[in-house]
């Protein structure tokens, strides 16, 4: 790829990039930089196209849609001795708040009890953020960077478009 079209394709992919991370942080999602740090971006050059594709972590995109309370992986009485959701729960109690096992555990069940009726992000949990909103921070940043990323994408494509007939017209005259 051509050393102006590779810069152009860094430039759009760390602007996406900071405009996601800028978002997550806003509506409270970051909590280990875990997140953060393994967003990434997928450049792929053909002859007649550029495609970049970005790759977040599941639990990114599941925090970016939500989950309805119908699909919460909950089972109140079920008699199962071990759940994932619970575990992550458990998981996440500790981190966010220090508590012990013991304590997470209990707080854990509050909170899937609570997803199990309102879905995930609960009505509350908007206190947490910076902009009132849980869900949607990737719509939310590219709509936030959409002139600049407009104004790179269109770069691009002028500078793809004066490669291609320099590059033909050079093959038609040999040189």
């Amino acid at each position: 790829m051509n050393d102006l079209l590779q810069k152009l394709s860094d430039d759009i992919s760390a602007l996406t990039i900071m405009a996601i991370v800028n978002e997550w942080k806003a509506q409270g999602h970051n909590l280990t930089g875990k997140a953060i740090n393994e967003i990434e971006t997928v450049v792929k050059f053909n002859i007649n196209e550029l495609t970049i594709t970005g790759l977040v972590l599941d639990y990114m995109a599941i925090n970016n849609r939500g989950v309805p309370a119908n699909k919460i992986p909950y089972y109140p009485g079920s008699g199962r001795k071990e759940s994932e959701y619970i575990k992550g729960l458990m998981k996440y109690v500790q981190q966010r708040m220090g508590k012990s096992e013991k304590e997470s555990k209990s707080i854990a069940f509050a909170i899937a009890s609570k997803h199990k009726k309102e879905g995930m992000p609960t009505i509350k949990s908007s206190k947490h953020s910076s902009t009132g909103k849980r869900t949607g921070f990737i719509e939310t940043a590219l709509n936030k960077i959409e002139p600049e990323l407009k104004n790179l994408i269109e770069k691009s494509i002028i500078y793809s478009i004066e490669l291609t007939i320099t590059t033909f017209y050079k093959s038609i005259l040999n040189r």
